[in-house]
C-alpha cells in the first residue's frame, strides 16, 4: 500500500510507527509548509532544529512533485467535495489530490481535515510509538 504522509506527520516523524509493508511518500507541498515553518520560528534555535529536521527528511525521502496530473486530480476532488457543502482547505485538498492521483492513502493526525475527500482517498490515522 502506498501512503502519503501529511505535513503534521513529518513534523514529528520520530513519534510514529511506520509499517515496513507500506511504501511511504511525501509531498513537495509539505516541504513548502516546512520551509515556511523554518522562517516563522520564534527563535534561532527553533529555526536551526527545523532546518536539521528538514535536511533529514530531504535525505530520507524523494519529494513527490505536484504536476499537471495532480492539478487535474485537484479539480476533480475539490469540485466533488465542494458540492457536498464541505469546507475545503487548500493545502489539504492539494495533498489529497496527489494521493488520489497516485492511488495512495493519506496518513494524518488531522483526519477531519481530509474527510471531504474520503470518497476519493483512504485516510489513515497514525500509530504512535
Amino acid at each position: 500500500m502506498l501512503v502519503l504522509l501529511d505535513t503534521c506527520i513529518l513534523v514529528d516523524l520520530e513519534k510514529y510507527l511506520l509499517n515496513p509493508d507500506r511504501e511511504y511518500r511525501v509531498s513537495i507541498l509539505s516541504r513548502a509548509e516546512l520551509e515556511f515553518g523554518i522562517r516563522k520560528a520564534a527563535t534561532p534555535q527553533d529555526s536551526a532544529e527545523r532546518i536539521s529536521k528538514l535536511a533529514t527528511l530531504d535525505s530520507t525521502f524523494n519529494w513527490l512533485i505536484f504536476d499537471e496530473g495532480a492539478s487535474r486530480a485537484y479539480g476533480e476532488i475539490a469540485a466533488g467535495a465542494s458540492v457536498t457543502g464541505a469546507k475545503i482547505r487548500g493545502k489539504d485538498a492539494l495533498i489529497a489530490a496527489q494521493a488520489y492521483q497516485n492511488g495512495a492513502a493519506v496518513m494524518t493526525e488531522n483526519v477531519s481535515d481530509f474527510k471531504p475527500f474520503e470518497r476519493y482517498i483512504q485516510i489513515l490515522p497514525p500509530n504512535r510509538k
